[in-house]
């Protein structure tokens, strides 16, 4: 696994997505790359029960990639934490909007070309 690793994070960092989506793992890939926040790769080896103790901060991908955690438990582990974000960002839209009516003036920088 951790030369299939190797060959996955090589092409994405090149930008060579078609080589990751036709690969096996290539969607597996890019689902626990979607996680690369330390604490959320964190959260997910708690949730799976994976020893994390001795791993680095910067090789919890490539450690969490070569477990081969089965794909239906990344998929809801993605899923809840979706929800739980978007719960809480339900929680502060009434704040949002509140602040976004005292804007005097929003500038958002952005071009208008006049014909």
């Amino acid at each position: 696994m951790q030369q299939i690793f190797q060959t996955l994070n090589k092409a994405y960092q090149n930008n060579e997505f078609e080589s990751i989506l036709t690969h096996e793992f290539g969607n597996y890939f890019l689902k626990l790359r979607s996680l690369s926040r330390t604490e959320i790769l964190r959260q997910l080896a708690q949730s799976t029960n994976i020893n994390i103790e001795n791993v680095a901060g910067r090789q919890l991908f490539e450690f969490l990639f070569c477990q081969n955690i089965p794909e239906a438990i990344l998929d809801a582990f993605i899923k809840q934490l979706y929800h739980d974000e978007r719960a809480e960002r339900i929680g502060n839209e009434d704040n949002l909007y509140t602040q976004l009516y005292r804007l005097q003036v929003f500038d958002w920088g952005g071009f208008i070309r006049m014909l």
